[in-house]
C-alpha cells in the first residue's frame, strides 16, 4: 500500500512539475533576446544598456503606430534609463570613466518629444532623429554585442534630408512617415 501511495504522489509530482516548466523557445518580442548580451561595460550597466534599448525600441514603435500617449510614456522611459545609466557610471569607484555625453543627448531629446504636443504626433517626430543617432553612436562605443540591431535609412523624411532610426526586426517600419509610406526605407548597418 505504501508503495502505491508513494507512486500516486511521484507521478502527480511529475504531472505538476511538466505543467510548470518554462519555454526555453528564444522571442524576438521579449526580454529572452538580451540573455547573452554584452558590451563594454560591467554586467549591471549592460542590463540598464538593454533597457535603454529597449526604450527605443517601444518608442520607435510608438512613433510607427502615430501612438502619442505611447510616445510620451516611452520616451519618459528612455530619459530615465539613461539617467539611470549615467548615475551607475559616475558612482563606479573601480572603474573611473565619465558617461558618455551621448547619454545627455538622448535624455534631452526624449524631454523635448515629451512636451511637445501634437496628437497627430508630427511634430513629436522631429526628436527621434537625433534619438537615433546618439543610440546608435552609443551602442557602438559600449560594443553593444549579442543582440541584432538593424540601422535603418529613409531618404525622403525631413525634407528629402533623410533620417536613420534602429529596429530590432530587418523588416522596414518607417517611425518618420507612419502609415503614409510605412515601408519607405532600407537597412544601411547590423549591429551584433
Amino acid at each position: 500500500m505504501r508503495f502505491i501511495y508513494l507512486s500516486i504522489i511521484l507521478v502527480a509530482f511529475t504531472l505538476s512539475g511538466c505543467n510548470n516548466k518554462k519555454s526555453t523557445k528564444t522571442d524576438d518580442n521579449t526580454n529572452d533576446r538580451y540573455l547573452s548580451v554584452n558590451s563594454t561595460l560591467n554586467t549591471d550597466k549592460t542590463s540598464t544598456l538593454t533597457v535603454i534599448l529597449q526604450s527605443y525600441l517601444d518608442l520607435k514603435n510608438a512613433y510607427t503606430e502615430s501612438d502619442e500617449p505611447k510616445v510620451n510614456d516611452a520616451a519618459k522611459y528612455l530619459a530615465s534609463a539613461c539617467k539611470t545609466l549615467q548615475d551607475q557610471i559616475s558612482s563606479d569607484t573601480i572603474n573611473t570613466m565619465p558617461p558618455s555625453p551621448l547619454l545627455d543627448t538622448i535624455i534631452q531629446y526624449s524631454e523635448q518629444a515629451l512636451s511637445i504636443k501634437n496628437e497627430s504626433v508630427e511634430l513629436k517626430r522631429v526628436p527621434l532623429k537625433t534619438i537615433s543617432n546618439a543610440l546608435y553612436q552609443l551602442l557602438k562605443e559600449y560594443k553593444l554585442k549579442g543582440v541584432k540591431i538593424y540601422q535603418q535609412y529613409c531618404p525622403l523624411v525631413f525634407n528629402e534630408n533623410g533620417a536613420y532610426w534602429l529596429s530590432s526586426e530587418k523588416e522596414i517600419q518607417n517611425p518618420y512617415l507612419g502609415k503614409k509610406m510605412l515601408e519607405c526605407g532600407e537597412v544601411v548597418d547590423i549591429i551584433e
